[in-house]
């Protein structure tokens, strides 16, 4: 669900924006401020092109966050199934190192 964007301090990274470019969203990289008025944005779309754009406070009309693409999370990953299998395989690591630790320390 998309949300108005009312400032330009709302960018950060992780934050998927429309309005950026006319026919797709965009993942902000990163966001470079210049005084109060403009801030030079990096972007990704989700062709995996790299691109940069200075905006200024009258853009901001026509930006809305869609959502915070964030850090991995088992709903968010694009191989979501694995999931369970990953969690699985977290386990069964840390339990060998907890057992390799144990017994140099016997």
């Amino acid at each position: 669900m998309a949300t108005k964007l009312t400032r330009l301090e709302d960018l950060s990274p992780g934050t998927r924006v429309r309005g950026v470019l006319p026919d797709r969203s965009v993942n902000v990289v990163q966001v470079q401020p210049h005084g109060d008025s403009a801030v030079t944005l990096t972007f990704r779309d989700d062709r995996g092109q790299v691109g940069e754009q200075i905006l200024f406070r009258n853009d901001e009309a026509r930006l809305e966050i869609e959502e915070a693409a964030g850090a991995w999370t088992p709903t968010t990953a694009p191989h979501a199934a694995r999931t369970p299998l990953i969690r699985e395989a977290a386990r069964e690591a840390a339990a060998l190192d907890f057992r390799q630790s144990d017994m140099n320390h016997s």
